[in-house]
């Protein structure tokens, strides 16, 4: 199973606007991807943030690689997870 993980900050609409397009593409790829949100803001995630050299958000990784680094659309990102199976 893949890792998807979206770093995220609490008042970026950017990063509501994947969120929300995360959950309604996902269950398609459900068996393929399992998926983590970091904020951040977070202590934990700022660190986890800075040892992935991810000074933006969102921003969204595959197995630790940067796929993206902006809002995108169902059909974005449905393009991505097919690509990076």
């Amino acid at each position: 199973m893949r890792k998807l993980e979206l770093y995220t900050t609490p008042a970026c609409p950017h990063c509501l606007a994947l969120k929300k397009v995360i959950q309604e593409v996902l269950p398609e790829f459900a068996d393929k991807y399992s998926f983590k949100e970091i904020s951040a803001a977070s202590p934990m995630g700022y660190l986890k943030s800075l040892r992935n050299n991810i000074h933006s958000a969102p921003t969204l990784l595959i197995d630790g690689k940067v796929v993206a680094r902006t809002a995108l659309s169902e059909k974005e990102l449905t393009l991505i997870l097919k690509t990076n199976l």
